[in-house]
């Protein structure tokens, strides 16, 4: 079903059937837009009331549904803000965690990591491991944890998937798209891919447009850009592809045979960027985003692998901190490097 919707909310040429089904759906999300500039409008003119920490607050966040990389853009962040001498707190709702979302959960202190991403949250989880400087906490209520994290002397928050979450304000707005897919059709949920309307781009400081592919990026995609946002152009490359127990290094430059396995927002691009390493890729097995993890599911990506007699099975780094624990057969992540430079969104701080 997801599929589905991700295909009709980006799809260029709409054949008959999707016009129709877009015009069924047109209602709601018109009644979607009502509510969403009723809430906008309301903090507005203050009359929903928000939390403005005394501290430095960095909101990141999407305007579309779907992955865009904003999590190792995130991470890039944190880890710039504790180089120039911040104590960096991510606050994160903590999706598909276990623990209790009304509580605050201290995924890692800043130097010990407390929870594995079955437990904690693939996200989360992922987000300590490569922040090693910053404390990660999770809970549904922002305001509480921005308050714990001050009251754990942080300097500096970071609002993970913020942009929407209006009740704890920021003083730097960064929104984050995909170049290639951008606003879709430009259709609010659930005719298309905007959690609200394009016109509230206004709110943003900074536009970081991710370019997953080799080629140039393609001006036109800033012509729906208010003049006055800053315009940052980021892609993303591949730092290494190692063994998740032993760390081991995998030698792209040998021939292999690649079974890759997923479960993020937009899986193409990670099998393309397998493909770009100069690996055979010869099959794909992906699943919903932030799927949980079964030891069945493990034992099948194994026994496709061997049937096909593939070398190499390999997943995303986001993955691999959730099947660590799930088995000891050789599993290779890919771990990504976000190559953008965020000084230029600090500049006035």
């Amino acid at each position: 079903m997801k599929t589905f919707f991700t295909k009709l909310h980006y799809e260029k040429k709409p054949n008959i059937m999707q016009k129709t089904l877009l015009t069924i759906l047109s209602p709601a999300s018109f009644a979607y837009y009502v509510i969403s500039e009723l809430r906008n409008n309301l903090y507005k003119k203050n009359l929903l009331k928000s939390y403005s920490p005394k501290i430095l607050t960095v909101s990141i966040g999407n305007l579309t549904t779907g992955g865009t990389g904003k999590t190792p853009i995130t991470a890039s962040i944190a880890n710039y803000l504790n180089q120039k001498g911040y104590k960096t707190a991510i606050l994160s709702r903590g999706y598909g965690s276990k623990l209790n979302p009304k509580n605050v959960n201290v995924i890692s202190n800043g130097e010990k990591i407390f929870y594995n991403a079955n437990i904690g949250g693939d996200e989360p989880v992922w987000l300590a491991h490569n922040c090693p400087q910053s404390i990660v906490l999770t809970s549904s209520d922002r305001i509480k944890i921005a308050k714990f994290a001050q009251d754990m002397g942080c300097n500096a928050l970071i609002l993970d998937d913020g942009f929407q979450h209006q009740r704890l304000n920021r003083n730097i707005n960064i929104l984050v798209a995909d170049s290639e897919k951008m606003f879709g059709n430009k259709k609010l949920l659930p005719c298309g891919p905007l959690r609200e309307s394009l016109k509230n781009l206004s709110r943003a400081n900074a536009f970081i447009i991710v370019n997953k592919t080799n080629q140039p990026t393609n001006k036109e995609i800033y012509k729906d850009l208010p003049s006055e946002i800053l315009k940052i152009e980021c892609n993303f490359v591949t730092d290494k592809v190692y063994e998740i127990h032993s760390n081991q290094l995998l030698d792209t430059q040998t021939n292999q045979r690649v079974l890759a396995f997923s479960a993020i927002g937009q899986p193409e691009q990670f099998y393309n960027l397998i493909k770009e390493n100069g690996l055979e890729l010869i099959k794909t097995i992906s699943f919903p985003d932030h799927h949980s993890y079964s030891l069945n599911d493990i034992d099948n990506i194994i026994f496709t692998a061997q049937n096909l007699q593939i070398d190499t099975i390999i997943t995303t780094e986001k993955d691999s901190v959730k099947i660590q624990n799930l088995t000891n057969h050789p599993i290779f992540a890919l771990k990504l490097k976000a190559n953008f430079s965020p000084e230029a969104i600090f500049a006035n701080r």
